[in-house]
């Protein structure tokens, strides 16, 4: 198609919907190449960079957009979002500023300048944001759930109405279901009726789990396929590098803790949560298009040069891991590829979170994950968690058995609630680093964060969360039913 900028562009969304993203890429670059001066097109096109995972070209992208003459509100808001998501807060804040105070009546640029000062630990400028969000619209669901995570949040009576009035007018609309629904939990929580939240989140994730059928079973097989595939490559002699230190483990299972704390160290960065190996295990596998691991997949990876691999993996990475000799990947489904990093990168440590079960399983469920992820989408069905949380389990379990223990270690969550010290020594002797007492006072450590974990990391260690699914009452007994069968919780 030779076409002008807006038929490329109109190519380039296509091609994004369908994501297919290597697609949109090139399309988009079209785009720019027709109107270089467009802050839109270059925001989209530096957008779906950071989508396929060039981390680079959507920095540098976005920092050259922002300085367009006549940059709109909503492309400031769009880099800000970008420089977000490749770990550079401070900028990402200051952008998403500058795009309130063009449109400072915009309920969806306040709400996302919130979360870029939540991100950068700002959290009375957060608040300061939501409240405004909502008062410009009474019925924005996201900027609900974004106040009720906010730390020192205490629903009024006037909030919980307000939610279960929203939620009752939001049935039949998935994302807003989600929204209220995890937030009038948090406020049931707050108020220390637990058994109420968990009926509030079943109700409220009903329609999306109805909308998209979730196969734990292909899941599960994805997972077993992992060992398989390790046993098989990938071939040859990995990278030798030992700068990766992979923090891996089901979501909410402590993995930016200890992120936090690693990364608290002097010789540490932490790159975030990269999608260098996922996409890479795709590109392996001839996929262009982004979807979550398969038993296919896994076994294609197998056929891959294993210094190929490490290489292309370290050059990803390059741009988020810091001038330090050593950095994290907090990428907590990484699990399913800790056979191909320990031959890729041979160097390289594994550091597995585990947390009980129990909790694990209600952490995924209580969590309201981005809509439009490929992997998560077990948590909207608490039987679906239990089952995936179980796979998990038992891959865990295989690559303590064939994967060498100088690489691949097991870090039990509440072990480090109870004694940080021994545990952290322990864990950075693993690694090869040195003590360092930063790493014990992790929650004093000024750097963003973008995970859900974003406040939790800001406070010292407490315990909590330990036992937490204890509080849910009989409407939490199918997961543990799940659990015991597969041999996790007594």
């Amino acid at each position: 198609m030779s076409g002008s900028a807006e038929q490329w562009r109109d190519e380039g969304m296509a091609a994004s919907a369908r994501r297919d993203h290597a697609g949109a890429i090139r399309a988009f670059e079209q785009a720019v190449i027709l109107s270089p001066r467009d802050p839109a097109l270059a925001a989209r096109l530096a957008l779906e960079r950071l989508t396929w995972g060039d981390i680079d070209g959507a920095r540098s992208g976005a920092r050259a957009a922002r300085d367009l003459p006549g940059i709109d509100a909503k492309s400031l808001d769009r880099l800000g979002h970008i420089l977000n998501r490749t770990a550079d807060f401070d900028e990402a804040l200051a952008l998403f500023r500058r795009a309130a105070a063009l449109a400072p009546r915009d309920a969806a640029i306040l709400r996302n300048l919130a979360w870029g000062a939540q991100h950068a630990g700002q959290f009375a400028e957060a608040e300061a944001a939501l409240r405004r969000t909502l008062a410009l619209a009474p019925a924005d669901d996201k900027a609900w759930f974004s106040l009720s995570g906010l730390p020192g949040w205490r629903p009024t009576a006037g909030d919980v109405a307000a939610l279960e009035r929203l939620l009752a007018g939001a049935a039949g609309d998935e994302e807003r279901s989600l929204g209220f629904g995890h937030a009038l939990a948090r406020a049931q929580e707050t108020l220390g009726d637990a058994p109420a939240a968990l009926a509030i989140l079943t109700r409220a994730k009903a329609p999306r789990r109805r909308a998209r059928r979730f196969d734990v079973a292909a899941a599960v097989a994805a997972f077993e396929a992992a060992p398989v595939a390790w046993s098989r490559g990938p071939t040859g002699q990995g990278d030798p590098s030992d700068a990766p230190i992979f923090v891996v483990g089901p979501p909410r299972s402590g993995t930016t803790l200890l992120d936090r704390i690693l990364s608290s160290h002097r010789q540490v960065t932490s790159a975030g949560e990269l999608r260098a190996m996922p996409l890479l295990a795709l590109r392996i596998a001839g996929l262009q298009v982004e979807r979550s691991p398969s038993a296919e997949i896994m076994l294609r990876t197998a056929g891959a040069p294993a210094a190929m691999v490490g290489k292309t993996y370290l050059e990803a990475a390059a741009s988020l891991a810091g001038t330090t000799p050593r950095f994290t990947d907090k990428r907590p489904f990484n699990l399913i590829f800790a056979g191909l990093i320990s031959r890729a990168l041979p160097g390289a440590r594994i550091l597995r979170m585990r947390r009980r079960p129990a909790d694990t399983v209600l952490g995924n469920y209580r969590q309201f994950f981005a809509s439009g992820s490929v992997f998560h989408d077990y948590a909207y069905d608490l039987e679906d968690t239990a089952r995936y949380v179980a796979g998990l389990e038992a891959l865990s379990a295989a690559w303590e058995r064939l994967l060498p223990p100088d690489r691949y270690r097991v870090i039990d969550y509440e072990a480090l609630v109870a004694d940080p010290e021994r545990q952290i020594r322990g864990v950075l002797d693993f690694c090869g680093l040195a003590w360092d007492p930063a790493c014990l006072d992790f929650h004093r450590n000024t750097a963003g964060v973008s995970t859900a974990s974003a406040v939790q990391v800001r406070e010292p260690l407490h315990d909590r969360s330990i036992g937490l699914w204890r509080r849910y009452g009989p409407g939490f007994e199918p997961a543990l039913k799940i659990l015991r069968e597969a041999g996790l919780e007594p």
